[in-house]
């Protein structure tokens, strides 16, 4: 085989990993994280006395006070346009408190801040989604969370 042709496939192999791998890497160690969406747990537990939406019964539930970051001008008009799918792909029923929304211009980002997310009891990990379009991935830390309890206040 002649090596001219050989030669040429390595460097096309060569530039096509760097396009691949190096270019998102350097995009997100200059740019940072305003780029993508990404949520931050702030406090998690377990409450197995919520009260059921509709007031009727109550029903255990992990209670989540998170943040979610979106590139600026690429948040939704409102929460509910967000929905979270656990690890098999299944959509996970979320009630959501009002949300307090903040942009931060010299981050390129807007901050949604909710203080209380309801999901299913034990729910530690899925994928935050817009209509069909996935956010980001991410994971609750190890239940209790940064809670307040009445003898650390």
């Amino acid at each position: 085989m002649p090596r001219g042709p050989v030669i040429i496939l390595l460097i096309v192999i060569a530039l096509g990993s760097v396009v691949y791998f190096a270019i998102p890497m350097l995009k997100r160690s200059f740019l940072g994280n305003s780029l993508q969406t990404r949520v931050k747990i702030l406090a998690a537990e377990d409450d197995p006395n919520c009260q059921s939406p509709k007031g009727d019964e109550k029903i255990p539930k992990t209670v989540l006070d998170l943040e979610i970051y979106f590139p600026m001008g690429a948040a939704p008009e409102n929460i509910e346009a967000l929905n979270v799918t656990d690890d098999s792909n299944q959509q996970i029923e979320v009630f959501w408190s009002p949300v307090e929304k903040e942009d931060l211009p010299d981050q390129a980002l807007t901050r949604w801040h909710v203080r209380e997310a309801y999901f299913p009891i034990g729910f530690r990990q899925g994928t935050l989604r817009e209509k069909t379009k996935d956010l980001t991935y991410f994971k609750v830390p190890q239940v209790p969370f940064n809670v307040t309890t009445p003898q650390n206040q």
